[in-house]
């Protein structure tokens, strides 16, 4: 009896254990949104996850176009013919993409302007930037990710990058800036986090994180699927629930994020300023837009505050609001009449005040 005692009461314990995920949800697509489906993993027990990043964004598209999978991620915007196929798109979340360069490079601050400059390889040396005298050696990511395709958008005004080592998969491109003096490339900030071997330089004053929506450099992430998956679907509604979210937040801008915001910082009365600076037209997927300009937020007496990009895509038209605390902010922008003009503009609390550039500029004269 005292043999046996042993493997009955295993089999007891083991009768007690929760069962596991009987379920599967299949993922394709995108390796920056693959990112949060390997977490997710980790805490949501309605399934077990299985993930192809090997096709990235297209092919996540191509994937749920031909019912492959459960589940697919885009780090873009989706192609417009994925809803009339019967696709629905969720956003879960924005990517910050890191311009990260090898710690020897010397700089740390880039304009948007620079950081175009870099990628078009109208940059050999770290010098012409105020760095240390290295080559500047630039890595990127294969055609086929949405990281490439931002890149040509809103740095490169649609032209392909110049000069630059092409690397697969996504992740290891942080790897080949950190082994490599004067290094420098563009990735998730997802890929970046935590990595001692890089860094991530400022761009326009703001820095990439997981709480700054004025980041200028970031895309959205969706995750596509249909809707007779229930599956799918229930998968989807958790991954925008506050369990999901902070799944998200642990290498990504939530949903709820607006403007930036420090984790450490406590709610302060604020109002919100709204600039309508002057457009340019923009031509993007054969349709003209016409974004508002970027401008500079400064302190009443002329100290830089932050860079606003005013605009959250180049076929978004409307202009960025801003949450500030009250008081008296000095806004700089260029004209093509006047060229650079400055303005204040006063915020109370619980109140947007609206600085119509133009009409400004018009009173003037």
């Amino acid at each position: 009896m005292w043999i046996f005692l042993p493997i009955l009461f295993i089999v007891a314990c083991q009768a007690t254990l929760p069962p596991g995920p009987t379920k599967a949800l299949c993922y394709a697509g995108s390796s920056t949104v693959g990112t949060f489906m390997v977490a997710a993993d980790q805490v949501y027990f309605e399934a077990r996850i299985t993930l192809d990043t090997s096709g990235e964004s297209d092919g996540g598209e191509q994937a749920i176009l031909e019912s492959a999978c459960h589940l697919a991620g885009v780090a873009r915007e989706p192609s417009p013919g994925l809803i009339q196929a019967g696709v629905r798109a969720t956003l879960i979340g924005r990517d910050a993409l890191a311009i990260i360069v090898h710690p020897s490079c010397g700089v740390d601050v880039l304009s948007l302007t620079d950081a175009g400059r870099v990628f078009r390889g109208e940059i050999e040396n770290w010098t012409e930037l105020g760095g240390a005298d290295l080559e500047v050696q630039g890595f990127v990511v294969a055609k086929g990710s949405a990281t490439r395709g931002l890149l040509r958008q809103q740095l490169l005004g649609g032209d392909d990058l110049v000069d630059c080592e092409e690397v697969l998969p996504d992740a290891a491109l942080v790897e080949r800036v950190a082994g490599t003096p004067g290094g420098v490339g563009a990735i998730s900030f997802a890929f970046q986090q935590g990595h001692r071997g890089v860094r991530a330089v400022a761009l326009d004053g703001q820095r990439p994180g997981v709480t700054n929506f004025d980041y200028p450099l970031a895309r959205p992430l969706y995750l596509l699927w249909r809707p007779e998956d229930s599956s799918a679907r229930k998968f989807v509604e958790w991954a925008l629930s506050p369990a999901g979210q902070r799944i998200v937040m642990q290498h990504f801008v939530g949903t709820g994020v607006r403007g930036s915001v420090g984790a450490e910082d406590l709610p302060r009365a604020q109002g919100q300023l709204l600039v309508t600076t002057e457009t340019r037209e923009v031509l993007d997927g054969g349709t003209l837009y016409y974004p508002h300009r970027s401008y500079t937020l400064l302190t009443r007496h002329g100290k830089f505050l932050r860079r606003v990009r005013n605009y959250r895509g180049l076929n978004d038209e409307q202009p960025t609001r801003v949450s500030l605390e009250p008081g008296i902010y000095l806004v700089r922008t260029e004209t093509s009449a006047e060229g650079t003009v400055e303005f204040f503009a006063t915020v109370t609390t619980g109140r947007t005040t609206v600085l119509d550039v133009l009409k400004r500029l018009g009173e003037g004269n």
